[in-house]
C-alpha cells in the first residue's frame, strides 16, 4: 500500500513539474531570443554607424572597382570592419556585391532580392534574421545607404551569426533542466521520506487492530 501511494504521488508531482516547466521553457526561450536578437541589431546599429561615419575610400563604388588600388582600398576597409567579428558586404544598387568580408563578390549571387537590401535603397536602412546560402548559417542582417556626391548610393551590410543565441539558449535550457532534475531528486527523496514516515503509524495502528480482533479472549 505504502509504494502504491508513493509511487502515484510521485507521479502526480512529476506530471505537475513537467506542466510548469514546458510552459517557463516556452516563454524564456522566446524572451531570451528577443534580448538577444535586439541586442545583436543594436550591435550591428552602432557598427553601421561607425562605418558611414568612416566610409571606404574609392574612387566609385557605383560598380565593381576595377582599378588594383581600389579593389585593395575596398578589401582593406571590409577586412578593419570585420574586424569587430561581424560579417560586412558593400553591395551596388544593381544587387551585385562588391566586397565581402568572408566570401569572394565574384562567386556570390546578385542581391538585388534580400530583403535588409531592398529596405535600406529605399528607406535609408533594413534588417533581416534569415538562413545565409553563401556560409550556410542563420544570420542577423543590419544593413545601411551610403550616398556618395555625384554617384548612385551603395549599401552596407553587417551580419552577426544567429548560432551565438541558439548556442545562449541551450545553455539556458541545460541548467533549467539540471536544476528541475535535482529538485525532483532532492523532493522525491523527502517525499519518499515522510510517506514512509507517515504511514508506518497507520500501518501499526492497523496491525494492532487486527490483533486485537483475532485475539482469544
Amino acid at each position: 500500500m505504502r509504494l502504491n501511494l508513493f509511487w502515484k504521488l510521485g507521479f502526480a508531482f512529476f506530471a505537475l513539474l513537467i506542466a510548469v516547466l514546458l510552459p517557463v521553457d516556452f516563454y524564456a526561450e522566446r524572451a531570451l531570443r528577443r534580448d538577444y536578437e535586439s541586442a545583436g541589431f543594436e550591435q550591428l546599429s552602432a557598427i553601421a554607424r561607425i562605418a558611414l561615419a568612416n566610409p571606404p575610400q574609392t574612387s566609385s563604388l557605383a560598380t565593381a572597382p576595377s582599378a588594383p588600388v581600389d579593389r585593395l582600398a575596398l578589401r582593406d576597409w571590409v577586412a578593419k570592419m570585420a574586424a569587430s567579428t561581424v560579417r560586412v558586404t558593400v553591395i551596388a544598387t544593381d544587387g551585385q556585391v562588391l566586397a565581402d568580408s568572408q566570401s569572394d563578390p565574384s562567386t556570390m549571387e546578385n542581391h538585388a532580392g534580400r530583403p535588409e537590401i531592398r529596405d535600406a535603397f529605399a528607406k535609408g536602412d533594413g534588417q533581416s534574421i534569415r538562413y545565409s546560402v553563401t556560409i550556410k548559417r542563420n544570420l542577423l542582417y543590419y544593413a545601411v545607404r551610403l550616398s556618395s556626391a555625384g554617384a548612385p548610393p551603395v549599401v552596407l551590410r553587417f551580419a552577426l551569426p544567429l548560432q551565438t543565441v541558439d548556442q545562449a539558449i541551450g545553455e539556458f535550457r541545460q541548467r533549467l533542466w539540471l536544476a528541475s532534475i535535482v529538485m525532483l531528486l532532492v523532493t522525491g527523496t523527502a517525499h519518499f521520506t515522510v510517506v514512509f514516515g507517515s504511514c508506518r503509524p497507520a500501518h501499526e495502528v492497523f496491525s494492532a487492530r487486527r490483533a486485537r480482533r483475532f485475539s482469544p479472549h
